[in-house]
């Protein structure tokens, strides 16, 4: 029995010593590649100190091993070049700490096959959810041609958006997730992306990508921000489109206000702006005016849009720019970094309701103005 008791015991050390020495921040990736063309294969990633780590591989080698260390899952970026070292194909993938093996689609680096990486096989879901909505708009719209490439591709934009923010909300626990707010970041509220910052674990909010969404919540230059709802509205006087002015606060304690920020090369906002229409002619006589706040790039622009999209039955004005710069301070105190945008504002001149998208107005916003004028 004291034998037994020592091997048992003796086992245990070597096994225990052995796991000491197993580094957590190691990973191998195993590949192939096809040798049909001798290609250069250029690796690129970020190490556990920060390092810019590259390495090669040509590609008439069938198989490949790179190692390393890095601190968490993050990416690793592929580019195959010819043998007169022109650019040919590039992209990039999530790789982790851990054992992981891929077959190199030199077609479409995207498209390569990794497995070992949770976060790659969470992004490449994600990637074939996004690619049936690109195929149901092709589908349902016809292919795209001039006249309509901009529309489509801002539905396309808007419904991608939707996707991603919902794999954020139910993803908490996953390092795509910050990745992908980081990528949204200059185009959202700052309320909005802090909501989704403090929705994620512990874990995430420490990661690397995590706490650059930190820092940047915190930095000062960070200025959008939507006002709060139950907050009053930011004043303004600006200059509508018959030269009249147009002041906010000259509708307190008598009318609801709709601020409508739009452009005529958004399409989720011309897609909205029939129901917009149908809101106010159902609710103008009892108190709701509109004002179309427009965010094309030239004055010109602006007053045919109005015309084309015949809303001249409200107020329709152009913010004013700061001289020598791209600053449109309307759109700033409004938080506005994406369109469409709307804020509903009550006779007491506070903040409603926010919308942007069109469930929000078939949803929120009507139930709002339904209750408001009842």
């Amino acid at each position: 029995m004291k034998k037994l008791s020592i091997i048992i015991l003796s086992l245990f050390s070597y096994y225990s010593a052995k796991a000491q020495t197993i580094n957590p921040r190691a990973f191998t990736l195993r590949g192939t590649v096809d040798t049909r063309a001798r290609d250069t294969i250029d690796i690129q990633y970020v190490n556990e100190a920060g390092e810019t780590i590259k390495d090669s591989i040509i590609s008439d080698k069938a198989t490949f091993i790179v190692k390393g260390n890095i601190a968490e899952p993050s990416t690793i970026w592929l580019n195959i070049r010819g043998k007169d070292r022109s650019y040919k194909k590039s992209g990039s993938l999530f790789i982790e700490p851990k054992e992981m093996k891929i077959a190199i689609n030199k077609d479409n680096v995207n498209l390569s096959a990794l497995s070992g990486s949770i976060t790659q096989d969470e992004f490449s879901k994600l990637n074939r959810d996004e690619e049936a909505v690109t195929n149901e708009i092709a589908s349902s719209t016809g292919k795209y041609n001039n006249e309509t490439d901009n529309a489509k591709r801002f539905i396309r934009k808007d419904k991608i958006r939707a996707l991603e923010f919902s794999f954020i909300s139910t993803h908490p626990d996953s390092y795509l997730s910050p990745f992908l707010m980081k990528k949204y970041a200059g185009y959202q509220y700052r309320d909005s992306l802090e909501s989704q910052y403090k929705k994620l674990t512990a874990r995430m909010q420490n990661s690397i990508i995590g706490k650059q969404l930190h820092t940047y919540l915190q930095h000062p230059a960070f200025k959008p921000q939507t006002p709060s709802v139950g907050h009053l509205a930011p004043d303004f006087t600006e200059t509508g489109i018959n030269n009249e002015q147009v002041s906010l606060s000259s509708y307190r304690g008598k009318h609801y206000v709709l601020l409508d920020f739009w452009a005529s090369w958004c399409g989720p906002c011309l897609a909205m702006l029939p129901k917009v229409k149908e809101l106010y002619a159902k609710y103008h006589s009892k108190g709701l005016e509109v004002i179309g706040i427009n965010m094309d790039y030239t004055p010109e622009k602006w007053k045919k849009a109005v015309a084309k999209e015949s809303i001249t039955q409200w107020k329709n004005i152009f913010p004013t720019k700061i001289e020598f710069s791209n600053e449109y301070p309307l759109i700033s105190e409004y938080g506005v970094t994406t369109i469409p945008a709307l804020f509903l504002i009550d006779k007491n001149g506070k903040l409603v309701d926010i919308v942007v998208d069109e469930q929000g107005l078939n949803t929120t916003l009507n139930n709002h103005l339904a209750e408001a004028f009842k």
